[in-house]
């Protein structure tokens, strides 16, 4: 069984113990499902999960293994929103892919957020968002996209 395949097996069990992990959260319950409309919610969670690895209660296997369960859920509730689907990147880790061959790696970029030391990976809204932002741009008109590309100096008065 190749890595792919083991993952897509496995893909739902993760993201219903994420759910979980909300569910039974010592600071209160965090309601989630596979829906985007969670992300918030979800956004809440890993905060929680990057907390408490600044304080040294989870260590690196820990932050792996949550990163795993909070990755697949938020790569289901893109994947829901995009129509996308589940591959394998180069270096082995499941990414989210769409028709186009644009990818996403939530797995990852959740590892980032709740490993950053100065709180600078933002969430899994902003992830999302940006996402979302990139795939609005590459559909703009080259007067669109030097629209809100265009640099602007300014003096220290604010004059132009």
């Amino acid at each position: 069984m190749d890595v792919l395949e083991r993952f897509l097996n496995d893909k739902d069990h993760y993201a219903s113990r994420a759910i979980q992990l909300g569910e039974t959260c010592p600071y209160g319950k965090i309601e989630l499902t596979e829906d985007i409309a969670d992300i918030g919610n979800l956004d809440v969670l890993v905060e929680i999960m990057r907390e408490e690895y600044q304080k040294h209660v989870m260590n690196d296997d820990d932050v792996w293994n949550v990163s795993v369960l909070l990755g697949t859920l938020l790569g289901e509730m893109i994947i829901r929103e995009i129509d996308g689907h589940w591959e394998i990147n180069e270096d082995e880790l499941p990414v989210v892919k769409e028709s186009s061959g644009n990818g996403l790696s939530p797995i990852s970029k959740i590892l980032k957020i709740i490993t950053s030391e100065e709180n600078d990976e933002g969430s899994p809204s902003v992830f999302y968002e940006g996402y979302q932002a990139l795939k609005r741009y590459h559909y703009m008109s080259d007067e669109e996209k030097e629209t809100i590309t265009t640099y602007i100096h300014t003096d220290k008065g604010g004059e132009r």
